[in-house]
């Protein structure tokens, strides 16, 4: 009789052992997943902060729209970004408008002895806060490429919703 008792008692053991080891497993693998989700978070701030002081150091900081000037090789497709600052002790809504031509139903930048780039860009408006700093991506195909290196040069408009105050910067992409 004593035999039948410990051999049923043990099958119990395990299993409760093994719903223990179940549960310190699970809350281990969601403790990694949390430092791992906001280990990300933060490069992601890091990057978008190191961004912006690139950005102030090649902009005034008086200037309410900036681009820095860009460089890409020949047959890339790269995404920079446009720079809104809001000197204004308010909230304010922009936008941003490229000077563009028409390339084969799509816009872009063409020069005579270089050939022509397609340019897409974010077109709706931001919400800035007072004092802040924003970024509008851009996206650049330097596909038709036919003499490097090459500079295409333009211009974009940031305007100010509700507001006629438009400011406006140059753009150069440098293609190599």
């Amino acid at each position: 009789m004593k035999q039948i008792k410990k051999s049923q008692g043990l099958p119990i053991n395990i299993v409760v052992m093994m719903i223990i080891g179940i549960i310190i497993f699970s809350l281990g693998l969601s403790l990694f997943s949390k430092f791992s989700s906001s280990g990300e978070e933060q490069i992601s701030d890091l990057t978008n902060n190191i961004k912006k002081d690139i950005a102030n150091l090649e902009c005034n900081s008086n200037d309410w729209i900036c681009l820095p000037s860009y460089k890409m090789k020949n047959g890339e497709t790269k995404t920079f970004e446009v720079f809104i600052v809001n000197n204004d002790n308010s909230n304010k809504e922009f936008s941003i408008n490229l000077d563009l031509v028409p390339i084969d139903n799509k816009m872009g930048l063409t020069k005579t002895e270089c050939g022509s780039i397609i340019v897409g860009y974010y077109k709706d408006s931001v919400n800035v806060a007072s004092g802040s700093t924003t970024s509008i991506p851009f996206q650049v195909i330097a596909s038709r490429i036919t003499k490097t290196p090459c500079s295409f040069v333009t211009s974009a408009t940031l305007n100010t919703i509700g507001i006629g105050d438009d400011q406006k910067t140059s753009v150069i992409i440098r293609v190599e």
